[in-house]
Formats: C-alpha cells, sequence, structure tokens
C-alpha cells in the first residue's frame, strides 16, 4: 500500500499577507490571505495530554497533518480547513508550528506539528 493512499481528507492551507507589516508585525486589516495548498492531507491525532491546575483538568491534543512531499509549507501558515473522508468539514484554526521532512530514498511526505488557535 503506498503513502499516497493513506492521503484519504482534504485541507486547505493559506498564508497572511506579509507585506506592510507595522511595528508590532500585524498585516493591515484588509489584506486577504494567499491561498497555499488544497489537495490531500491526513490530519492525525497525535499525543492528548491532561494538564492538572488548580481550576480543574485541561485536555491538551496535539496535531499532526501529513502532507505529499514536494508542498511548499512554512511556519505560521493557518490551516483554515480539514475535509474528512465522511464530508464532515473541521473549521477550527490550526497554525502550523514545525514542518518536517520524511525521506526515504526520495522526499516522500511532510509532517506538519500543529497548534489550535482560539
Amino acid at each position: 500500500m503506498s503513502f499516497d493512499s493513506q492521503m484519504i481528507h482534504t485541507c486547505v492551507i493559506e498564508r497572511d499577507p506579509t507585506s506592510g507589516e507595522d511595528l508590532h508585525g500585524n498585516a493591515p486589516v484588509n489584506q486577504v490571505p494567499e491561498l497555499i495548498y488544497t489537495g490531500m492531507c491526513r490530519l492525525v491525532e497525535k499525543t492528548e495530554r491532561i494538564l492538572t491546575e488548580r481550576a480543574g483538568r485541561t485536555a491538551v491534543t496535539v496535531y499532526k497533518l501529513l502532507m505529499p512531499g514536494g508542498t511548499v509549507i512554512q511556519e505560521r501558515d493557518r490551516v483554515k480547513s480539514v475535509t474528512f473522508e465522511d464530508g464532515t468539514v473541521l473549521t477550527d484554526a490550526f497554525v502550523i508550528k514545525n514542518a518536517i521532512a520524511r525521506r526515504g530514498p526520495v522526499l516522500r511526505h511532510l509532517s506538519l506539528d500543529l497548534e489550535r488557535v482560539s
């Protein structure tokens, strides 16, 4: 079974424009994000940790997004939506924190660490 057959989800990734940032790194309000990628991917819940604090317990889930090799992705790009195999659309905003190229004899795929934006 090839790795590409594991790409059962569809995702949309955007990049915020960087031109015209102010001193604090904020983009102007009227600029539209640039569409970077629309295509096959695989969203995986990698780990879940329970943080215990005085106020209670909080579950923190770490997500991975697997993408085909050769896709140009940068840290701070945003995953706008993920469509699952059953047609369910996840519109939670994720930010890409880390991109790792996974190699065999050739570049096989990218493994992206995601952080959920609330």
